[in-house]
Parts: structure tokens; sequence; C-alpha cells
């Protein structure tokens, strides 16, 4: 059993970034359900649970590994404005951290359990041994959160493409964070396919952004569907407080309990943000959507079920991100699964037997796929 029985979901090294008077012990704390503004809470109780990836060991210790390596480099990035060169050790770990932190949330364990409960219901919901009381089971898996993490390392292999740059705020209202704190979005697509919400981390118009500290945010998207600030440099610059508040309402649309921010984030601010934002925030609930079988056997019903996850009714705009004319000719196709990289799919799903040629790079993820 492990001794560490309070976990943190979101890195107590990243949180402290956020404190509240630089003190690296309290930070700034708005409750969304109850629209609490706390300007000084422990940063120790947030963003964590008792034994929130269980009582062993080993994946408690697996993130105390990487943290330790990536603190330091985030601190690095931070600091001196300089980002690591692509497909570098330090690259790889980046990405890795951006997507683990992406899928160890307690938002992503709570949406594994919210799946597996309304897939069960709409799959036996006229099952004569359920029938009238399905709608009183409630289907939970204590492993939750270890199931959210099973899919990582395919996850960061199909993300290692994405193109990154740093983004330097240089206004007076700062960068926030949260519970769930890697905001998914697609500018592209937005919320136009209602039956894909296009953030699969191989979808075609990923954007990924991450906020490192109060002046510091990481962003990583599909270089061919957009092009961000000037064409040969890492970082840019915003000037432009509505690029700085469009980001920080999609971290308030993507939080799932709590936000974070330190002591110059005014009460009046979030409130503003959320007074204006509440009625598009993304709900839990995953959407199903059934389709009849067109010829189904003799004295059967089929039907094939689709599991829609919630995403956000709103449109990312940022003046510093366009959409490339190439992917304008593409276009939008609701309804399609639209990778930017089908060979590296079909690879890791093996139905393809060699990998794309820029995967020869990093050998050390695939070797053992060979």
């Amino acid at each position: 059993m492990s001794n560490k029985k309070n976990q943190h979901f979101v890195p107590r090294f990243l949180l402290r970034n956020f404190s509240a008077g630089n003190d690296c012990k309290s930070i700034g704390v708005w409750v969304i359900e109850s629209e609490a503004y706390i300007p000084y809470a422990s940063i120790k109780h947030q963003a964590c649970a008792d034994y929130f990836y269980g009582k062993g060991p080993e994946l408690e210790n697996a993130f105390e590994t990487i943290e330790g390596r990536i603190a330091p480099l985030l601190e690095y990035i931070a600091l001196k404005r300089h980002l690591p060169e692509k497909f570098s050790e330090d690259h790889v770990g980046l990405i890795g951290f951006v997507v683990s932190l992406s899928l160890r949330t307690q938002y992503q364990a709570d949406s594994v359990n919210e799946n597996a409960d309304a897939l069960f219901k709409a799959a036996f919901k006229d099952d004569p041994q359920v029938k009238g009381e399905i709608d009183h089971l409630v289907i939970r898996n204590d492993g939750a959160p270890a199931l959210a993490l099973s899919s990582l390392e395919n996850c960061v292999i199909v993300s290692l493409d994405l193109d990154y740059k740093l983004l330097a705020n240089k206004t007076n209202h700062k960068f926030i964070t949260s519970d769930n704190p890697v905001i998914k979005c697609n500018q592209f697509y937005g919320y136009r396919d209602s039956l894909r919400g296009h953030l699969g981390f191989a979808s075609a118009g990923l954007q990924l952004l991450l906020s490192i500290d109060p002046d510091t945010c990481l962003l990583l998207y599909d270089r061919d569907t957009y092009g961000v600030g000037a064409k040969k440099q890492s970082i840019v610059q915003l000037c432009d407080l509505k690029d700085v508040d469009a980001i920080n309402t999609f971290e308030y649309l993507n939080a799932y309990k709590s936000l974070y921010f330190n002591n110059e984030v005014t009460e009046a601010y979030i409130r503003n943000i959320a007074d204006r934002e509440k009625a598009h925030r993304r709900k839990l609930k995953p959407e199903i959507v059934e389709y009849k079988a067109l010829d189904p056997s003799p004295g059967s019903e089929q039907s094939i079920i689709q599991l829609c996850q919630p995403v956000i009714k709103q449109d990312l705009r940022l003046s510093f991100v366009r959409i490339l004319k190439k992917a304008k000719k593409i276009g939008v196709h609701p309804g399609s699964l639209d990778l930017r990289e089908p060979e590296l799919v079909q690879f890791l799903t093996k139905d393809r037997d060699t990998p794309p040629a820029w995967l020869d790079k990093i050998p050390k993820f695939y070797s053992r796929r060979s």
C-alpha cells in the first residue's frame, strides 16, 4: 500500500507557479458550483483526493518521477523563453507531460465512469433482467483514473507531430489555471460537428493549451491547419487583453470544479467570466446516439450505439492564430474522423506494418511494436 494518501492529479509544482503572493503555499481559488472566491487556500489540499490513483504506489511514484524531471524544464522554458528542439528528449518529455496531465484528472476519471454507465444503460435498456430497474443502477469503476491513462503511450506518440509555441503574456491580465488544466479545442471544427468533438489527440485541427504560470502559456497545434504568430519565431508576445481573456475564458469553460490563480486576479475578474459564460460550460454527461439497423435479422432489433463526448459550445478566437488556406480548401466534414497522421494511427492499431518515416527520430517509442 502506498504511504502517500493525499494524491494530486494536478502537480503541486504547477499549482505553486500560481501561488498567491509567491509564497508557494497558498493559491487563489474559485469554486465553480458555489461561485465562492477564496483568495488564499492551501495548495496542499487542491486538485487532490485520498488514494486517487489507488492504494498501490506504482502510478503515484511514476508521476513523481516525471514531475521531478519536468518541473525544472518548465521553469527553464518560462524563465529563458526557450523551447526544446523538436523530437529531442526534452520535447518528448514535454509532450508526454502535457498529454498525461490531460488524462490524469478527476474530470477524466469521472468521464470514464459516466461513459461506462451511459453505454451500459443504452445497451441493456430493453433487457428483461434489468428493465424497470436500470435507472436505479450506477456503473462505477474504482480504477477509473488508471483506465483513463491506459491509452497514454499511444496518445503521446500521436501528439508528437504537433507544432508548439510559447505565449508570453505582456498584459496586466494574468493567466489562470484549473483542476482540468490542459485545454483541448479545435478552432477549425469549433462545435459545428455535434457527433464528434474532434478533440482526440490524433484529430486534425487539434489545439492544446497549458498555462505554465501567470505570464506563460504553452500552445500545441496542428501545423497543417493553423499558422501561429510569426512563422519562424517560437515565442508569441501577447499584448492584446482580448487574447489573454479568451484563453482564461476557455480555462473556465474547461475546468471541472475549481479555478486557480495568483493574488493579482481579482474576484470581479473571475466573477465577470463566470456570469458571462456559465451557460456555456460543458456538461459531464455524454450524449448517446443510436442508429437502428436498416435490415435487422428476423425477430431481432439491431443497432449501433455511438457515445458522443460533451464539447464546449464556444469558439476560441485568438488574434495571433489563423486558419491556413490549405485547411480551408479541405473543409469541415461533419461525422467524419479526420486525422493528422492516418498512417501513424494505422500503424499503432496494427492496420499497417511500417511506421511513418519521421517516427524513426524517436525509435524507443515503437521498437517493440516492429
